[in-house]
């Protein structure tokens, strides 16, 4: 059986800004769709869980809408690319990818993993605390723009990755249904 609930029908929680600890007792205990306000008259929708990824990743990815998600935090510094376009055209940059996704290519990644792992760890002993989902980010950040893009670790990713976190705390969303911007 098939239920079909309106955004406003979602329950709205307050999602904390260590969100990615609490999400799993989230969808838990309010279900695998929630949303929460993200600005004035704005909401985001959270799909947690595997049955979420493949909906939006797979069987329904053609509801979603990459362009009206990553366009407003991303596109002032990278442009149309991949990540932002919905198809026909994402099909297309998808194509031109593909080499780069390959095992040949992928194994030229390896150095450059390692070496951005090994410099942006090297002083969590020193540190004492490490909030891992924050260096994460960056690691994957720093390695997806020298390996897909060609920027070099350092002050050139520094502009890139300070923007994006601006962008993140303008609480604009990430995912947005194509559904929701019909005008």
């Amino acid at each position: 059986m098939s239920v079909t609930l309106g955004i406003d029908q979602l329950p709205r929680l307050a999602v904390p800004e260590d969100y990615p600890r609490v999400m799993p007792s989230l969808a838990q205990e309010h279900g695998p769709i929630f949303r929460r306000d993200w600005g004035p008259g704005e909401s985001i929708v959270y799909l947690v869980g595997p049955e979420a990824n493949k909906l939006v990743l797979h069987t329904h990815r053609d509801c979603f809408s990459h362009d009206l998600g990553w366009t407003p935090i991303i596109g002032d510094f990278l442009g149309k690319g991949l990540l932002n376009t919905d198809d026909p055209v994402h099909a297309v940059h998808r194509r031109m990818m593909n080499p780069a996704f390959t095992m040949a290519y992928m194994s030229r990644y390896l150095p450059v993993m390692q070496r951005v792992i090994a410099e942006r760890t090297r002083d969590w002993p020193q540190r004492g605390v490490v909030d891992v989902y924050q260096e994460a980010r960056k690691i994957t950040f720093d390695v997806a723009a020298e390996t897909l893009v060609g920027f070099h670790t350092g002050p050139v990713l520094h502009r890139p990755r300070r923007r994006l976190r601006l962008r993140g705390r303008d609480r604009r969303p990430v995912l947005a249904t194509r559904h929701d911007h019909r005008q």
